[in-house]
């Protein structure tokens, strides 16, 4: 398999700026059910922000929070998990 930039995502530890080019995905805990896109960033910043927003890990217990890198040598923190887009 050949890595893609942008094909990963990093689990939220801490708090991070996301720009408005990068992705997000919300994973819901108790049913498992992922969004992506506009339906993910109104769960999580409502739909009348725009531009870069700063999310906190932690801070709605229901939802998990990944985040797009495009980094190729990201170094993530021990136990973080990461989802790849195949």
């Amino acid at each position: 398999m050949t890595y893609e930039r942008g094909s990963c995502y990093y689990q939220l530890g801490t708090r991070v700026q996301v720009q408005p080019d990068k992705e997000v995905i919300v994973v819901e805990k108790d049913t498992d059910r992922a969004y992506t896109g506009d339906a993910a960033r109104s769960l999580l910043f409502g739909t009348s922000i725009q531009g870069t927003v700063s999310v906190k890990a932690g801070r709605n217990p229901k939802l998990e929070v990944y985040v797009q890198s495009r980094s190729v040598n990201r170094k993530l923190k021990p136990k973080t998990r990461l989802l790849i887009m195949l």
